[in-house]
């Protein structure tokens, strides 16, 4: 049920990070507990019609187990900006070490905004990164302070930004609608960076409007507007 189109559960179950064969089990267990959360719930309730009826809301579960990368930058990247619903411009939200930092919100990531038709940043935010989570080798997770001169860098260069736009430019093709993708750079064989695809899932956030309404990519934004709706002779919502 997570991360369909029509629903994301975004922070609603469980994550378990520097799983061990040993602790397996347990983590297994912790991720499908929180199926029972009463967010889960919530969250489904108000976009189903369990809660108009007030029956149970009724869904599926699966736990799936990644071998972990050990990232040194991560974090996501959309590939149409949900801020403003714009297919051509791609936001990348980035910072130090694992990417739950970024998606869970425990620090104040970098971001980007990124023309996919142009190939060029149209904006670049650096946030402070005051801390990073990295893997502990014998298993978990630990949490290290970032130095004053660590927080004030980029943490992705312009080259590895563009080579990000590439990879989600095609992820997007290939699903062909916009797409959420969770991405992280990791030490290779010769301790370069090397790009590691982690997850994609449809963008929920979106203002979606009729395809024929829609322009092509780079051509000038044609501008709506429903003089109903902004008169409030109408509402958007039940």
């Amino acid at each position: 049920e997570e991360d369909g189109t029509g629903a994301s559960f975004a922070g609603a179950f469980e994550t378990e990070l520097g799983v061990t064969p040993d602790t397996l089990e347990d983590a297994v267990r912790t991720c499908f507990a929180s199926m029972f959360d009463y967010r889960v719930f919530s969250y489904i309730s108000a976009r189903t019609d369990a809660g108009a009826n007030n029956s149970s809301p009724t869904m599926a579960f699966a736990a799936v187990v990644m071998e972990m990368i050990d990232s040194h930058v991560a974090g996501v990247a959309f590939s149409a900006n949900p801020l403003n619903s714009d297919r051509d411009e791609m936001v990348v939200d980035s910072s130090w070490g694992l990417g739950e930092s970024v998606v869970d919100g425990s620090v104040h990531a970098d971001r980007y905004v990124y023309c996919k038709i142009n190939e060029k940043i149209v904006e670049r935010t650096v946030g402070s990164k005051e801390q990073e989570k990295r893997l502990i080798g014998g298993g978990g997770i630990d949490i290290r302070s970032v130095d004053e001169k660590r927080q004030k860098l980029s943490s992705l260069t312009d080259e590895q930004l563009k080579q990000l736009a590439q990879l989600v430019c095609l992820v997007e093709k290939t699903y062909g609608i916009p797409i959420d993708v969770e991405w992280a750079y990791a030490p290779g064989a010769d301790g370069g960076p090397v790009l590691k695809l982690l997850q994609a899932r449809p963008i929920t956030a979106l203002f979606y409007i009729d395809d024929k309404m829609m322009t092509k990519p780079g051509e000038r934004r044609v501008l709506y507007y429903d003089f109903n709706i902004a008169s409030e002779a109408t509402t958007t919502t039940p």
